[in-house]
């Protein structure tokens, strides 16, 4: 009989009142679980500015960079890290850093539309563009994603993602990784 490792996944819908906080305590616990003091934390924000849908990880990454200039971010609105630069980047991450530790954020679809507007936080990496059968690489020790849309065809997916959902699901997630970032002393 195989064994299975069963994956600590969280959803947390980004409206409700305790979501937030209830999101930074499952991060920090994970990357006290999983972040060793000799890894470089990177954060790696997939994703593309020209569909609205796609353009979670780059705002991101732009409102962190925005921020907090003592960290590493990979992909922004002016570098962004998309199928076309994904195997490079994590290339250069690897040539760049020993041992990095990745937190990977991607937007995502789901198949029951009352998962829209939830951010998952997993213990595990994210196959990007999995939606659409990208066949890109595994990356990441942590994934956030953002839930953007349910998934359909690509004209549907680009006609109908909101862009205030987006915003709202940056927001959520770049706050939540800044306060958690800054209370475990990982940036000034």
């Amino acid at each position: 009989m195989k064994m299975i490792k069963s994956i600590e996944e969280h959803c947390y819908e980004i409206l409700e009142e305790n979501s937030r906080v209830a999101f930074e305590v499952s991060l920090e616990r994970l990357l006290n679980r999983r972040l060793k003091s000799s890894q470089q934390l990177i954060i790696l924000c997939i994703g593309s500015d020209y569909i609205v849908g796609d353009c979670l990880g780059p705002l991101v990454g732009y409102k962190l960079n925005s921020k907090h200039q003592h960290w590493i971010v990979y992909g922004d609105f002016d570098r962004t890290v998309q199928s076309a630069n994904i195997n490079e980047i994590i290339q250069d991450i690897n040539q760049k850093y020993e041992n990095p530790f990745i937190i990977a954020i991607d937007s995502a679809l789901c198949y029951d539309k009352m998962q829209i507007g939830n951010v998952r936080l997993r213990d595990g990496g994210l196959v990007p563009g999995i939606a659409f059968e990208k066949g890109l690489p595994y990356v990441g020790h942590i994934s956030i994603t953002g839930i953007i849309n349910s998934k359909s065809s690509f004209e549907e997916f680009i006609q109908t993602t909101r862009m205030s959902l987006v915003m709202q699901l940056a927001d959520f997630i770049e706050s939540g990784l800044s306060n958690t970032l800054i209370k475990m002393n990982l940036i000034d």
